[in-house]
C-alpha cells in the first residue's frame, strides 16, 4: 500500500492525462500533509473562543481605565471612582492621585479590585467590586487628610454649581 502522496506513473510522466478530478485528489493530499502556519492557527482559536465565549475575544489594552462609576461611601456621600493603570492614576470624583503613592496595600487591593471589576461577567458581581472599592477608598481618604479635604472640596463645587 503506499502514502497518500504516492503518485503512479502516469500521474508523475503524463500531465496531459491527468483529468481535473486527479489533479483535485492530488492537490487535497499535499494539503492534508501540510502543517497549519501560525496565523491559521491563531484565526481558528480565536474563531472557536468567540462562539464559547463572545465576551472575552479582544486586544486587552495594558493602559485601560477602569470606571468604577459612582460609588458611596459613607463621609462622603456618592463618588465617581475610576483606576487608571497605564497612567497609575486613582481618580476620585475628579481628583487623582497617583497608585504609587498609596500603601502598597492598599494600591494591590484597588488594582485587583480593577481587575475583578474587568472580568466580572454580570451587574451583581460588578456590584460586589464597586462595594469593595468604596472601602479601599474610604480607607485612602481616611488616611491622607489633605486627599480628602480636596475631593470633600470638589464634591462642594460640584453640588452647588449643578444647582
Amino acid at each position: 500500500m503506499h502514502g497518500p502522496d504516492h503518485l503512479d506513473k502516469m500521474y508523475r510522466t503524463r500531465n496531459d492525462d491527468v483529468t481535473p478530478l486527479r489533479k483535485a485528489n492530488i492537490a487535497a493530499a499535499q494539503a492534508k500533509k501540510r502543517t497549519p502556519s501560525d496565523s491559521d492557527l491563531l484565526r481558528k482559536g480565536l474563531a472557536a473562543q468567540m462562539q464559547r465565549e463572545p465576551h472575552s475575544v479582544g486586544n486587552p489594552d495594558p493602559r485601560s481605565r477602569t470606571e468604577f462609576g459612582s460609588v458611596v461611601t459613607v463621609e462622603h456621600g456618592a463618588l465617581l471612582i475610576s483606576i487608571d493603570e497605564g497612567n497609575d492614576a486613582l481618580s476620585i470624583h475628579g481628583v487623582n492621585t497617583l497608585l504609587s503613592d498609596l500603601p502598597a496595600g492598599l494600591r494591590q487591593a484597588a488594582l485587583a479590585t480593577s481587575a475583578h471589576f474587568n472580568a466580572a461577567f454580570s451587574a451583581e458581581e460588578q456590584l460586589a467590586q464597586k462595594e469593595i472599592i468604596s472601602v479601599i477608598v474610604a480607607e485612602v481618604l481616611r488616611r491622607d487628610k489633605k486627599l480628602s479635604e480636596r475631593v470633600q472640596a470638589r464634591v462642594d463645587e460640584l453640588r452647588y454649581t449643578a444647582v
